[in-house]
């Protein structure tokens, strides 16, 4: 604003050092040549001076402006991601290690308990332990993804001659507290696949 104050001034000077009075002469006639000259160069010098100044001033309003936009839509995206990748605290160490228990379902009906010792390592994202089921004893090999909130099993029963294996996917389900998923049978003689769930006890 104040600068805008001094443009308006510098102009009015300028005018009254160019305009002419009633007898057509024109102010550089009412002084002497040096006093004129320097009025005009000091009339100049600071028009163009206050100008510079103004358009300087516009063009850093503007780019502040900017800057403040691209930071707002920078931080709301970030806002927006920490959200997204927000775990609510019960599910931040749900890969415990210890005593869990599992039940699958199987041709209209759930089978249960069933209980297996797991071992996790977040580090290297694997897992492994044992456990017994109504097949026999197995032993547990897998990987999980603490992003994810995900398991990947495979369960091996060495009582088995033709290495008898199921495959079990599993995703965490707050609501339940419990991993809930699939599980899958492919051998060369039976394929079959239904419910799984696994919760720690």
């Amino acid at each position: 604003m104040v600068r805008y104050l001094m443009l308006l001034a510098v102009l009015i000077f300028f005018a009254e050092v160019t305009t002419e009075d009633q007898n057509e002469r024109s102010y550089v006639a009412k002084c002497t040549a040096k006093q004129c000259v320097t009025l005009k160069w000091i009339a100049y010098s600071l028009w163009i001076v206050v100008l510079a100044v103004c358009i300087i001033d516009t063009l850093s309003v503007c780019v502040l402006l900017r800057y403040r936009h691209a930071f707002r839509r920078t931080n709301e995206s970030s806002n927006r991601s920490e959200q997204e990748l927000a775990v609510p605290l019960a599910e931040e160490n749900i890969f415990q290690s210890g005593r869990w228990v599992s039940r699958y379902h199987q041709d209209g009906s759930w089978y249960s308990p069933h209980f297996q010792q797991i071992n996790f390592s977040v580090i290297q994202d694997s897992l492994e332990g044992h456990g017994e089921d109504d097949v026999g004893r197995f032993n547990i090999i897998g990987h999980i993804s603490n992003a994810a909130l995900k398991m990947s099993m495979i369960k091996r029963y060495p009582s088995e001659a033709d290495g008898y294996e199921v495959k079990i996917d599993l995703e965490w389900n707050s609501r339940q507290n419990a991993f809930v998923g699939k599980w899958f049978v492919h051998t060369n003689t039976y394929q079959d696949s239904d419910r799984f769930e696994l919760k720690k006890v």
